[in-house]
Parts: C-alpha cells; structure tokens; sequence
C-alpha cells in the first residue's frame, strides 16, 4: 500500500489520462471508424486537468 499522498495523487493523475486517451483511441477506432487524431489541449490537458481536480478531493483534501 502507498502511503504517500503525493504519489498517489500522482499515480492517479497519470493512470487517469493514460486511460482516457487509450478510451479516445478505441472510441475513434471501433465506434466512429475514423482515424485517431491526437490534439494536446483535448488529449493530455484537458483528462489530466479532470483528474487533477478528482484526485485533490480523493487524495489530498484533508
């Protein structure tokens, strides 16, 4: 078990946009039979600012 705070809050930032983008890949392949265009503020920002948010009320709010 992680006992640091910090790098929960990190892991679970991270895992969390690995998986929405991984999500957005196979949403774009098998549901829209469309190619996956990778955009930085959509794909990495805007998951990672979502998960940042949800990740400070689970694991750093006191």
């Amino acid at each position: 078990m992680i006992k640091n705070k910090w790098v929960k809050f990190t892991l679970f930032v991270l895992l969390m946009t690995g998986f929405w983008i991984l999500y957005e890949m196979m949403h774009a392949r098998f549901f829209l039979h469309s190619p996956y265009h990778f955009v930085l503020r959509r794909d990495v920002l805007a998951p990672a600012a979502v998960a940042a948010a949800v990740g400070y009320l689970m694991y750093l709010r006191k």
